[in-house]
């Protein structure tokens, strides 16, 4: 019995390629547009396990996407599917941390050359190995393991071979998220972006490797999705519908400023449903009141100083019991979390309101007229519309 999947996009914005999704896994639904939930580095009890998806006052179509990731150290993309020990190993930390009833993407990312674990050539034995962790694990859809900074369309085709032959050695019934890793070859991104149109794929997922945006691969490969099933500027009732997830997205733009623009919420305009934060390294920030405060308001990240200002602007639970100099009087590790409680009610919120919006359809309340009351991402929200543009003009 092959698996059931099913997307509908019940608005689309008509100034942007924005549109809220429907997407039905085996019974299992997401409503787009969402920020996905980063599943803890160990098992979850039952009690944390209720926690992490309760989520007083928002809405509760808005059903949590996992994603169950980790960010392969050299030794393990080496010796995976070579040594049972490491296997093993990695299979058991991703299987801990599925949550069971849910959404998850079970995502072992083979990382830049530059943090010194990429690996150019995978070869069968590993490739198998990150497919059969997946299935082992529990995974909703499979994500093909191709490499960071991929550039050659034979290496492309055997991974997804070895992909597809595993899921059916495995006999699971799975269907391939189109997954495009982060790479500099558009012509690549072009091909392989066809090819998972050709085998059917209609959930694809882009790595940004911690940017806060990737233009050229965006441009590249939503228009070659949308020619590819020929959906022009605004989709038919009969065309096929898909889905975007944004691994490895930065939040915010990287900035020594006290105040930065919230980045990843930004990338919906380009018809991206979900997104994702990084799941490598961490910050070498020591004092709590660097750390960034997240601002729906005006899609600022604000560090201690600049939001003693303006003070705190939601309803989540971080922001009820805290005022700004008691959110940061604390252990860095503490205040780390508040905020981090903070940003995930923020953007589940904040997803609602966009959903609304490209509801809307009027010009002057719609999705990009909201977008322009955002101040402190001005720049940014100018390049991205600047790129729909483009895009939109190609189809």
């Amino acid at each position: 019995m092959s698996q059931s999947i099913s997307i509908e996009w019940p608005f689309e914005d008509a100034d942007t390629l924005a549109h809220t999704s429907v997407l039905k896994i085996d019974g299992r639904q997401l409503v787009s547009p969402l920020k996905a939930i980063q599943s803890p580095h160990r098992a979850v009890t039952d009690k944390q396990t209720a926690e992490s998806l309760s989520f007083p006052g928002i809405d509760p179509k808005f059903s949590p996407l996992f994603i169950v990731g980790e960010t392969l150290k050299m030794d393990t993309v080496a010796n995976v599917g070579h040594d049972a020990e490491v296997t093993n190993s990695l299979t058991k930390r991703m299987k801990e941390r599925v949550i069971d009833g849910r959404v998850n993407l079970v995502f072992p990312r083979i990382p830049s050359p530059k943090l010194g674990s990429g690996i150019s050539q995978l070869g069968p034995l590993r490739a198998s190995a990150l497919v059969g962790i997946q299935l082992e694990a529990g995974a909703s859809l499979v994500i093909p393991p191709m490499p960071y900074g991929i550039t050659s369309r034979r290496q492309f085709a055997e991974i997804l071979e070895n992909t597809k032959v595993e899921i059916q050695t495995f006999k699971a019934s799975k269907e391939i998220i189109g997954f495009i890793p982060t790479t500099d070859n558009l012509e690549l991104v072009r091909d392989m972006a066809r090819e998972y149109v050709r085998i059917g794929c209609t959930v694809f997922a882009i790595d940004f490797s911690g940017a806060s945006n990737r233009p050229s691969q965006m441009r590249t490969l939503v228009r070659t999705i949308r020619e590819s099933l020929h959906i022009r500027k605004k989709a038919k009732e009969s065309d096929q519908k898909y889905y975007i997830h944004i691994f490895d997205a930065a939040t915010s733009k990287k900035s020594s400023n006290e105040v930065a623009p919230i980045t990843d919420i930004l990338t919906h305009p380009y018809g991206v449903d979900s997104t994702s934060g990084v799941m490598w390294g961490g910050s070498n920030l020591t004092d709590p009141r660097k750390l960034r405060y997240y601002r729906a308001d005006d899609y600022g990240a604000y560090r201690a100083d600049a939001l003693a200002s303006i003070g705190t602007s939601c309803n989540c639970p971080t922001c009820k019991k805290f005022g700004v100099d008691e959110l940061y009087s604390a252990s860095f590790q503490t205040v780390m979390g508040r905020l981090r409680t903070h940003k995930r009610h923020t953007y589940l919120a904040e997803c609602n309101r966009i959903s609304e919006r490209i509801a809307n359809g009027d010009a002057t309340k719609g999705y990009l007229a909201y977008l322009h009351t955002k101040s402190s991402a001005e720049a940014e929200i100018d390049k991205i519309v600047q790129d729909v543009k483009e895009i939109k003009a190609g189809l």
